[in-house]
């Protein structure tokens, strides 16, 4: 039985089945249609039973073809799976006349348009069927492109999230068309407020997918490329609106910019001015978010690394206490922090804080901050501590008349004297008090 009178037949059944409200034999019918059709038809065949039977209760008023030609569809994605490689690769392999092409995809694309397709829709399904990632002619990949244009345009949520789901998972034009589309509606000026409004509607459609970083990063990327064409002036001067801001920041902090060094930093930069904030409001938001990954271990060599890349000298200023006493408490701090505290001067600060941190434990006073305390309560012997850091540092701390000295002089003196014979213990002082006159 050749092809066509495999599909006429099918479509026959399913007109019946359709006005019987049979859901089980309907079923049953595309089964044995897949049954019946040989390999390499496979693709030519489904899109010929998608346009027939569009076309037989087309005819009928009372008829709805969508959710069939889902249906349809659907049953081609199950027969994709049940393959062997090499039935995959002679489905692909074989060509599919223009016309069917056309027709199918047309019924498709506004039939689709109309599902939620964050409910398991299968796009990869839909590229088996269409090529859509990797078009067989020119014509096809012009009438996915416009197809897509046409989904933009519509602005409806249904529309956008179909075409997101096409453009960021399997088309090969990698979104760059939704892009030039989407911000082609906006002066340049506007390309950062557009490009925050889309990454906010990308993320409230797609958060539940576990590839919804991947999305926000295509789009960052979109947003460095289209910079390397204008002048960055134009685009850094817009003004863009404080809750836009707002949610596209915190929308990028938890997805992409805990993941990003380098260049991709600069592209952050220059989307949010998180060197240079454009507000108190902004730069407080920024530096709060920053001071969150500090305070969490997992976190911690992120926000130092955030602080170093893009410069926060005040934000360093304010946190430095805290920092110190971080690199203390977490278990790799001390690692992190060995090139945040590389002037001399931020050496000699850091041997002062903990001095004064001794000063005012060893005076029964309480701790300032809470971490302090912490800090207070993970460390032992401050004074061996911050003898061996300014040695360390190369730093002689009896220059600047650290508390902490004394201590460490009496506590060495106590062990001379516990530890060593009486001979030994009088060369030990009198070798201290030779030096202390020098």
């Amino acid at each position: 039985m050749d092809v066509q009178t495999v599909v006429s037949q099918t479509v026959g059944q399913i007109r019946n089945l359709h006005f019987n409200d049979s859901s089980e034999e309907f079923l049953k019918c595309i089964i044995e249609f897949y049954s019946k059709c040989p390999i390499k038809s496979i693709r030519t065949a489904t899109m010929d039973l998608i346009t027939e039977t569009h076309k037989s209760l087309s005819l009928s008023k009372d008829a709805k073809d969508e959710h069939l030609i889902y249906k349809i569809y659907n049953r081609f994605k199950t027969s994709m799976k049940d393959r062997d490689e090499n039935d995959v690769k002679i489905i692909d392999a074989a060509e599919v006349p223009e016309n069917t092409w056309l027709n199918a995809w047309i019924i498709c694309f506004e039939t689709f348009m109309q599902y939620d397709i964050t409910k398991r829709f299968s796009f990869s399904a839909l590229d088996q069927l269409f090529h859509i990632r990797t078009p067989e002619t020119e014509g096809r990949k012009a009438l996915i492109e416009a197809s897509v244009q046409k989904l933009l345009r519509n602005k409806d949520e249904s529309s956008f999230k179909t075409v997101i789901g096409l453009i960021l998972s399997y088309l090969s034009f990698d979104f760059s068309t939704f892009l030039t589309v989407t911000q082609s509606e906006y002066p340049i000026k506007s390309l950062r407020t557009a490009t925050m409004e889309l990454i906010i509607k990308t993320y409230n459609t797609f958060f539940t997918w576990k590839d919804v970083d991947c999305f926000i990063e295509h789009i960052l990327n979109r947003f460095e490329m289209l910079l390397e064409g204008e002048k960055i002036d134009n685009v850094d001067s817009a003004k863009v609106p404080r809750n836009t801001w707002v949610d596209a920041f915190e929308i990028c902090f938890k997805t992409t910019l805990q993941k990003k060094s380098g260049k991709s930093l600069l592209t952050l930069d220059q989307l949010f001015h998180i060197r240079e904030p454009e507000t108190n409001d902004r730069k407080a938001f920024i530096y709060e978010s920053i001071r969150q990954l500090l305070k969490n271990e997992k976190t911690f060599k992120k926000g130092i690394q955030l602080i170093v890349s893009f410069d926060m000298k005040i934000l360093k200023e304010e946190e430095f206490e805290n920092i110190l006493f971080y690199s203390f408490i977490y278990a790799k701090g001390r690692s992190v922090t060995a090139n945040f505290f590389a002037s001399f001067e931020d050496k000699l600060r850091c041997l002062q804080i903990l001095d004064d941190c001794f000063a005012r434990a060893q005076a029964k006073k309480s701790p300032k901050t809470e971490v302090e305390k912490e800090f207070l309560d993970s460390v032992e012997a401050m004074p061996e501590m911050i003898h061996r850091l300014a040695k360390t540092s190369g730093i002689n701390i009896e220059e600047h008349n650290f508390h902490s000295c004394k201590a460490y002089f009496i506590q060495n003196l106590k062990s001379a004297f516990n530890f060593t014979d009486k001979l030994y213990f009088n060369l030990y002082v009198l070798v201290c008090l030779l030096s202390d006159l020098t």
